[in-house]
């Protein structure tokens, strides 16, 4: 079997391979697995026509669009494959594991995958992990690396634990390889009951009730507060969960990379009984925390779930960066742009709230009117602007004068309030933040 090649164009080139492949398919199927693994054969698998296989669960097509998958991992590299004569095809998981998203994408099906890290996934067992869709790992049980201490030492002389490689507090607040940290399994399968929850699908005797919607819940801190909450000065953030804990249903928020990238906060959550992604300026739009924005409105978009995106961006001037620092900030700006490229691609309902400032290339990223959101609404202290006022200085040329730097940036804080935007109809106009809740509904 191993100098075999298999090529099938029609059904019967299929049916004039089934008996080549018996023994072999067999053999290698019921080495391990259960007993179903006889009809439905892992690794290799038997050949079989599109859509002619019927199962005790349906037929494979009809699988592959309704389930969900979820994978409780411990996985090891193959040695004695890698190490035999015949070429290695288990790492043809991977590319098939995306061409079908590919095509299942085109049909509005996605294949909706979790990863609990129970274990140790160590080389090609790795990549099943960072390739779900979410991850969830616990603290001093699960591991991911290419390769192990033993191996690191004997490469480097260098002696780690497995905690230090690739433990879950470095992937969860370093790699952001994965996006739940647990420090127990107890919690990581109550991580993985909420995530299942946010899939925004219906199984079929659920169908029946699609028109019915769980009644919505008040949240438990009042809207009231909200007024007491907007910032009046733009030399600081505010804190984006006092926010959402004001808008959400029970005042509940699943958040999402919790750990990776603090500067912006993702999550899902409930408003009016309506599930929504959320996502909040907590700082600077920092490149972990692009990458983090990025990946969760990709996932929104998979799950058609709306957006809503709350803009409070600190303004900075220009800076004198050195070549260290230049570099980094070119990296800050690519995953801004990838940022960019998930929001506009985004197919999803998208409502912006700016509940402070909106300044400079962070508003692009978070859904900015030049995006042209569904909605976008300003609160009365709202400020929008490429340049914020009072940071012009560093923008004029070293012979200008004071007065022309005081004129500009009278006219940037003139021109930058929210009713100078709504008087102009660039929004949808301006909300009191008590009343955000119910603008949303």
């Amino acid at each position: 079997m191993d100098d075999i090649k298999l090529h099938a164009k029609s059904e019967p080139d299929i049916d004039s391979l089934i008996h080549t492949t018996r023994i072999y398919s067999t053999d290698i199927g019921m080495s391990f697995g259960l007993e179903k693994c006889s009809r439905m054969v892992t690794k290799r698998g038997k050949v079989v026509h599109t859509g002619g296989v019927s199962l005790p669960e349906g037929t494979i097509a009809d699988i592959e669009d309704s389930y969900k998958y979820l994978g409780i991992l411990q996985a090891n590299g193959n040695l004695e494959q890698a190490t035999s004569k015949r070429p290695e095809t288990g790492g043809g998981f991977f590319s098939f594991q995306h061409l079908q998203t590919r095509f299942t994408v085109v049909q509005y099906f996605m294949t909706l995958k979790v990863a609990v890290v129970c274990g140790s996934c160590t080389a090609g067992g790795a990549y099943i992990p960072t390739m779900a869709e979410e991850a969830v790992m616990v603290h001093q049980i699960g591991t991911i690396f290419l390769g192990g201490p033993p191996l690191v030492k004997a490469a480097t002389g260098e002696e780690v634990t497995p905690e230090e490689l690739g433990g879950a507090r470095l992937h969860a607040e370093v790699s952001g390889c994965v996006d739940h940290f647990a420090w127990e399994e107890k919690e990581a399968f109550d991580y993985t009951k909420n995530i299942i929850s946010t899939f925004n699908f219906q199984l079929p005797h659920e169908e029946e009730d699609s028109t019915r919607r769980k009644a919505a819940e008040e949240p438990l801190y009042g809207s009231e507060e909200l007024m007491g909450l907007a910032p009046r000065s733009y030399n600081y953030s505010l804190d984006a969960k006092m926010v959402v804990s004001r808008l959400t249903d029970g005042s509940r928020f699943q958040e999402f990379k919790a750990l990776y990238g603090t500067t912006l906060i993702t999550g899902f959550a409930k408003i009016h009984g309506h599930l929504v992604g959320i996502v909040a300026n907590n700082g600077v739009l920092s490149y972990e925390a692009a990458l983090k924005g990025s990946h969760f409105i990709q996932l929104c978009d998979q799950r058609d779930v709306p957006l809503i995106f709350l803009q409070n961006t600190a303004p900075s001037g220009a800076l004198t960066l050195s070549t260290k620092q230049a570099e980094m900030n070119s990296n800050c700006l690519k995953a801004q742009g990838s940022m960019m490229a998930a929001v506009a691609c985004a197919s999803v309902p998208k409502i912006t709230v700016v509940i402070g400032g909106s300044h400079g290339a962070d508003s692009y990223a978070m859904c900015g009117r030049a995006f042209e959101p569904n909605f976008l609404f300003l609160w009365p202290n709202a400020r929008v602007s490429v340049t914020a006022p009072g940071h012009v200085g560093a923008l004029l040329p070293p012979d200008a004068e004071e007065e022309e730097e005081e004129k500009l940036n009278r006219r940037l804080k003139e021109e930058s309030s929210a009713f100078f935007s709504s008087g102009r109809m660039w929004d949808d106009g301006v909300i009191l933040p008590q009343d955000t809740r119910k603008v949303k509904d």
